[in-house]
């Protein structure tokens, strides 16, 4: 946008001064808005302020900051060539309803599909704001919408594991730290599941390794269905997961252990060729055995453990009995 548009008073001017800092310093998309309507209506006293939102295939959305009625927030998507049913942030239905239209503005102002629309409502005898001043002020959100919008995309692609969603293994890691800290400073333990899945690398050799792929996808939804919100689960290794379990001690984690191997076996994995039964190995591990165990370690050789056994050293090594191509 060019610098050279005409501003209103200097109340003006310092209020989209401020607006411009505080959009620059804030990262966080939930309540940028209205934090910005705000700003704009100390700029402009005794002006009501809605911002029109609207991305490809969702429902248009209405922010308001002041009084105002459903019937002009339609209006104001009408005129800005914006169709659809709105969602109101607060419930305007009782508003008092402008007979005058609003001063607006629209972003991107060349596109047909018009994606923001800023509008003021002024009452009598108090500053009107400017065209150009809307203008910069819908350039600022924008902007800013952008921009948190891009930081949050980065920080998602910076902590999930991109085939199945579930905490990358340096995400995972950060989250084993936090809650080992919290849970000496607190004085709660903290728990955790080493999961390998049994036979995988027959599963890649016999079947591709998309029906691997697939079956890592399978199992790492099953381990997040298992555990509860609080929990966390991410990919540390090919086949390889664990799961967080804040405020649990050894013999809880042991229970949830045994509940998600069920869990597994009773979940195959199906492809229009195949269908799999999982079967995986889980060590478990908790700071309410040995405070200052590396508890991540310790479940570590716990589940390899586990598999050289004689009674599951066979299962681990073999292919599952139940596994099958279609239609054989």
């Amino acid at each position: 946008m060019a610098c050279t548009q005409t501003m209103g008073t200097t109340g003006a001017v310092t209020g989209l001064l401020r607006l411009a800092a505080l959009l620059v310093g804030d990262k966080e998309e939930e309540g940028l808005v209205a934090r910005a309507l705000t700003q704009l209506a100390v700029a402009y006293p005794g002006t009501t302020w809605v911002l029109l939102e609207q991305a490809p295939g969702a429902r248009m959305r209405a922010h308001v900051h002041g009084r105002v009625a459903r019937s002009n927030v339609e209006s104001l998507a009408a005129g800005a060539g914006m169709s659809g049913p709105v969602d109101l942030d607060t419930d305007q239905e009782a508003m008092f309803s402008f007979g005058l239209d609003p001063i607006w503005s629209a972003w991107p102002s060349d596109s047909d599909e018009c994606r923001l629309a800023l509008a003021a409502w002024t009452d009598p005898g108090s500053q009107e704001p400017r065209e150009a001043e809307l203008a910069t002020a819908i350039h600022l959100i924008a902007c800013a919408l952008l921009g948190a919008r891009e930081l949050a995309e980065l920080r998602t692609q910076n902590t999930l594991d991109a085939l199945t969603g579930v905490l990358n293994r340096r995400a995972t890691m950060d989250v084993v730290a936090r809650e080992r800290q919290r849970a000496q400073r607190h004085g709660h333990p903290v728990s955790v599941l080493f999961v390998d899945v049994d036979a995988f690398k027959q599963i890649n050799d016999r079947f591709g390794h998309a029906t691997g792929d697939r079956a890592l996808v399978v199992l790492a939804d099953t381990l997040t269905r298992a555990v509860r919100a609080s929990d966390a689960v991410g990919r540390v290794g090919g086949d390889e997961f664990l799961i967080v379990l804040p405020h649990t001690d050894l013999e809880a984690a042991g229970h949830l252990a045994g509940r998600i191997e069920s869990m597994v076996a009773a979940t195959p994995v199906t492809t229009d060729s195949v269908t799999l039964p999982l079967r995986v190995t889980i060590g478990a591990s908790s700071t309410s055995e040995l405070r200052d165990a590396d508890i991540i370690d310790l479940a570590d050789r716990r589940m390899l453990h586990q598999k050289t056994t004689p009674s599951r050293s066979a299962q681990v090594s073999q292919p599952h009995p139940g596994w099958r191509r279609v239609g054989t």
